[in-house]
């Protein structure tokens, strides 16, 4: 019997790569949230050294803003595409509940 006449053979395959899929998500939103810490470190830095050590523009502060912006932005859609995959994967949970 293959895995397209066997629902709970499939629902467990596709249970299994949404779980992955999960757990890349979880990789990213920790690196992405690692790096905006990151950002926030070298706001402070390049603060520090415009303002009250005179050694660089304070137009070197905008640089970190707008990474920090950016990052911000990319949290967001990590964050948005593991919710998406925690719900797929709840989907195939309860479809492999029903199944048994």
């Amino acid at each position: 019997m293959s895995s397209d006449q066997n629902p709970f053979l499939e629902y467990s395959t596709r249970l299994e790569a949404r779980r992955k899929t999960v757990q890349r998500y979880e990789n990213q939103d920790r690196l992405v949230a690692y790096s905006r810490l990151a950002v926030v470190l070298l706001f402070v830095v390049a603060l520090w050294l415009s303002v009250w050590q005179t050694a660089i523009s304070p137009w070197w502060i905008a640089a970190p803003v707008g990474a920090f912006l950016a990052l911000v932005v990319c949290h967001a859609r990590v964050i948005e595409n593991k919710r998406r995959a925690l719900q797929a994967v709840k989907f195939y949970e309860d479809g492999l509940a029903r199944i048994e």
